[in-house]
């Protein structure tokens, strides 16, 4: 397992996490506007979002 991996485990899970600070945990998938404006700096945004993708669990 690459040590990045291990950095982010945590020894519980994100439910209780959560509920500890009164908070709730789910996934689902979302269903975001769409638009025909392309947005200024476009490719800001795109080098910003695939830095951060690898981040997220899909």
């Amino acid at each position: 397992m690459p040590m990045l991996d291990l950095y982010f485990e945590l020894p519980y899970e994100t439910e209780d996490i959560l509920a500890e600070l009164g908070y709730s945990f789910s996934r689902a998938r979302m269903t975001l506007p769409s638009s025909q404006r392309i947005p200024q700096r476009l490719s800001e945004l795109r080098q910003q979002i695939e830095e951060l993708l690898p981040l997220v669990t899909l």
